[in-house]
């Protein structure tokens, strides 16, 4: 059985930026949340073992990320799911704000392909989430 692990909450994990993935399908393994202090102010961000963003052939792979956003991240720490699956998108901006980023809803192909994906690719360990490329020896 899969149980949720707690990341590495400090800022030595990988940085994911939704800009540079808007469009894509995007996988949360093994996610929860904490409160961080940032230049703005104090902020309740996901903390995720591990971020996929599969994109065609193309996988690009994040360990232990903050994921900020006050509609992303939510969307990914309240989930009763341990894996998080949709397309990065962008919603519409109030007035002197920057529109935020969400997470739509994949088409069932999206779907099924980030379901035949995961078993493949990502081991459960402890908690933690762990890309696992296909030269593995595991």
């Amino acid at each position: 059985m899969t149980t949720i692990g707690t990341p590495n909450t400090t800022e030595e994990g990988d940085r994911f930026t939704p800009k540079e993935h808007l469009g894509k399908l995007v996988m949360f393994c093994g996610h929860g949340k904490t409160t961080i202090d940032t230049e703005y102010g104090e902020t309740t961000v996901a903390t995720v073992s591990l971020v996929a963003v599969l994109d065609g052939d193309q996988v690009e792979i994040f360990n232990d990320a903050f994921i900020f956003g006050k509609a992303l991240a939510p969307s990914i720490y309240t989930s009763d799911k341990d894996v998080v699956v949709g397309i990065m998108a962008q919603g519409y901006a109030k007035a002197g704000k920057q529109a935020p980023w969400t997470l739509t809803e994949p088409s069932e192909v999206q779907l099924e392909a980030a379901r035949a994906w995961f078993p493949k690719h990502v081991v459960e360990s402890g908690g933690e989430y762990l890309y696992k490329p296909d030269e593995a020896p595991f």
